[in-house]
């Protein structure tokens, strides 16, 4: 009688561990709920082109809310979703994570996405800590560029070409359409109009690159005088983010 009752103790235990387990929290610290969480790369988005990720959540149906905050601990971006919306399972929510994308600044600037079961005050029920180092970009060619020639002054001025940009970093890179670019022959600066062409995106005055991608941008000439004289020459090309020089090629081309 004495066994049995051990036996039937220690089936008792076995089913309450096994019970206990259902409740595991994905990278959360807290809370009841059953969920997985995938979240997108970076992305351009919004009503003012602003930096952005998709989370979405799996699992039980339940109020949502998510918020992001910055390697200050300042909150930059928040998002919920409704029960309604999880009847099915899944949904997901895009949260802003910074006003504008950047360059790479040689050290990671990190955020920290919290997802509680209520708002604002729930049970937090997932946290995780993202980073970036930023865009990384270099021009890999430019293709020979056409001239516009004025027989006037017996001069010719760049008319179009097309720059091909790879981005090696984590985060679009943003190039503004006018003045981001400047091509310098012959000591003579211009600062050609850009359009996107392959591989880009553009949003307002600004194309982006998407990480990963090698993207092709069309450069038009800037309407200025024709200043350039025929032959052989070093053109310089110039990419510059809010006035700071970031990359450079360097090519020959001759103007006929």
């Amino acid at each position: 009688m004495i066994n049995q009752l051990l036996i039937i103790g220690v089936i008792v235990l076995l089913l309450s561990v096994g019970l206990s387990g259902c409740n595991e929290i994905n990278n959360g610290n807290g809370g009841n709920k059953n969920i997985s969480v995938s979240i997108s790369e970076p992305y351009i988005g919004g009503l003012f082109d602003k930096l952005y990720i998709d989370v979405t959540i799996s699992g039980e149906k339940s109020d949502y809310y998510l918020f992001m905050s910055d390697f200050n601990g300042d909150t930059v971006g928040e998002s919920n979703i409704a029960e309604i919306n999880m009847l099915d399972g899944i949904e997901t929510a895009s949260i802003l994570i910074g006003e504008d994308s950047y360059y790479n600044i040689n050290e990671y600037k990190t955020y920290l996405l919290v997802i509680l079961d209520d708002y604002p005050h729930g049970n937090e029920v997932y946290k995780t800590s993202l980073s970036y180092l930023g865009a990384n970009i270099s021009i890999q060619n430019c293709s020979s560029p056409s001239w516009f020639y004025n027989s006037v002054y017996d001069k010719y001025n760049l008319d179009d070409f097309f720059i091909y940009i790879y981005n090696q970093g984590d985060l679009p890179a943003p190039i503004g359409w006018s003045g981001d670019v400047k091509v310098i022959i012959q000591d003579v600066e211009s600062m050609p109009y850009l359009f996107a062409d392959e591989n880009v995106e553009r949003h307002g005055n600004t194309v982006y690159i998407y990480p990963g991608i090698l993207g092709k941008i069309a450069a038009n000439r800037d309407n200025g005088l024709a200043r350039l004289t025929g032959g052989e020459h070093l053109m310089r090309v110039q990419i510059y983010h809010d006035n700071v020089l970031i990359e450079e090629f360097s090519t020959t081309v001759n103007i006929e």
